[in-house]
C-alpha cells in the first residue's frame, strides 16, 4: 500500500507496533512562525483540507507510476468547447517509460536577452540507468547536457528526430534544446 500524497506529505512514521501502523502529521502549529523574531499567526487558524490516495499494488512498488499519478492529481481537469477541435499535436515528446518529467520550460535568460532555447527536466527513480529519447517538432540546433543552474555541462548528439540522453539511476537530467 502506498499513500499518494499529490500535495505535499511534510512527515509520516510507521509505527513500531504489532500492525505497523502508519501515522501521517497533517499539521504543525506553533505559537510564533518558526525562525522569525515573533511573526504572528503560525497557529494555522481556520479550516485546512488534507488530500492523500491510497495506493494498492502487489509485487515492486513502481514510483514512476506514483509520481504521474499524483502529477495528474495535482494538474486537475480542464476543458474547452469548441465546434472543431484541431488535430491533437505537442511540441515536444519525451520517449521512455522509466522516468518522471518534472520540468519544461524556456531557458533562463543570458545578460537580459531572451534565450532561443528551453529545458527538459527528469528524475529517474529506478535503481538502473535510463535512456530517453526527447523528440520535439521545432527543429534543435544544439543539444546540452546542463546541470540545475541550467550552465551548459555536455554537449548531446542532436538528431533530426530529436535527441536521445541517459539519465543516471536514482539522478536527474537537465537539458537544453536550442531551437534553429
Amino acid at each position: 500500500l502506498a499513500v499518494v500524497a499529490p500535495h505535499g506529505l511534510h512527515e509520516y512514521e510507521v509505527t513500531e507496533t504489532p500492525d505497523r501502523s502508519l501515522a501521517l502529521t497533517l499539521f504543525r502549529a506553533t505559537q510564533q512562525t518558526v525562525g522569525t523574531a515573533g511573526e504572528p499567526d503560525g497557529q494555522l487558524l481556520g479550516d485546512l483540507e488534507f488530500e492523500y490516495m491510497l495506493m494498492p499494488f502487489t509485487g515492486s512498488f513502481d514510483p514512476v507510476h506514483a509520481g504521474r499519478l499524483a502529477a495528474e492529481c495535482q494538474a486537475g481537469v480542464k476543458w474547452h468547447t469548441a465546434a472543431e477541435l484541431p488535430d491533437d499535436q505537442s511540441f515536444l515528446a519525451v520517449e521512455g517509460n522509466d522516468v518522471l518529467v518534472t520540468a519544461i520550460k524556456p531557458s533562463e535568460r543570458l545578460d537580459g536577452v531572451p534565450a532561443k532555447s528551453g529545458i527538459v527536466r527528469m528524475w529517474n527513480p529506478a535503481d538502473k540507468v535510463a535512456e530517453v529519447s526527447i523528440k520535439p517538432t521545432i527543429p534543435v540546433r544544439a543539444a546540452h547536457r546542463c546541470n540545475l543552474a541550467e550552465e551548459p555541462q555536455e554537449a548531446l548528439q542532436a538528431a533530426k528526430d530529436g535527441v536521445t540522453v541517459s539519465v543516471p539511476a536514482r539522478g536527474l537530467a537537465t537539458v537544453r534544446l536550442d531551437w534553429e
